[in-house]
């Protein structure tokens, strides 16, 4: 049975691995994710090995940098069928509550 800490390592694992490929895919550097968050050097550089884990306020900005939802963020790639992410379907203006 996995501890806590066990699960919080693995999907911070999951997460950066996954930020890495999207990010990868989309030909983005750590510099240029970083500049696009507003983000320092170090602070991408510790989040994207996995050594510090990324932050939920700060995956939604993510996501919406790399055109996926945080679902694709935080699941495993095993976990979906090779190829297909979740379309990112964010509701862009919050107008659409009123």
């Amino acid at each position: 049975m996995e501890t806590m800490t066990e699960t919080r390592q693995n999907t911070a694992n999951i997460v950066a691995g996954n930020i890495r490929a999207e990010a990868s895919r989309l030909g983005f550097t750590q510099v240029e994710l970083g500049r696009q968050l507003g983000m320092s050097q170090t602070s991408i550089t510790t989040r994207w090995k996995g050594s510090r884990p990324w932050q939920l306020h700060e995956l939604d900005a993510v996501a919406a940098i790399l055109g996926v939802t945080v679902a694709d963020l935080v699941t495993e790639p095993d976990s979906r069928p090779r190829g297909t992410r979740t379309p990112n379907l964010r509701i862009k203006s919050p107008l659409l509550y009123h």
